[in-house]
């Protein structure tokens, strides 16, 4: 699966990785960087994030919580979330999806 992605996102996702990358073990800084994209209402914050947890760049790899991100991410109008969580589905079962679905709840936009 390809991820698309554009300029800004780029940067935003090397710092997220990068920050990871930095404080492996360092609940705090994860922390941080989950409290920005949980109460940003800039949709690359949840996009990135979801990225991370794509790919498995500071983090361990989990397809549930880059749906529930890039789920998030969607909803404030980002395209490329809109097409990443279309063809992450793909590879998902219908249970990790509801509990993707059920993670981001309360995580949209009001």
């Amino acid at each position: 699966m390809k991820i698309v992605g554009r300029g800004d996102t780029k940067v935003y996702y090397s710092k997220c990785g990068r920050l990871f990358k930095e404080n492996r073990g360092n609940r705090s800084a994860r922390n941080l960087s989950v409290h920005a994209a949980t109460f940003s209402f800039a949709s690359i914050h949840q996009y990135s994030l979801g990225t991370c947890y794509f790919r498995g760049d500071g983090v361990v790899k989990n397809y549930v919580d880059a749906y529930r991100w890039w789920l998030v991410a969607a909803g404030r109008g980002n395209e490329d979330a809109k097409h990443n969580m279309t063809a992450l589905e793909d590879k998902m079962t219908p249970e990790q999806i509801a509990e993707g679905q059920k993670l981001a709840r309360g995580l949209e936009p009001r």
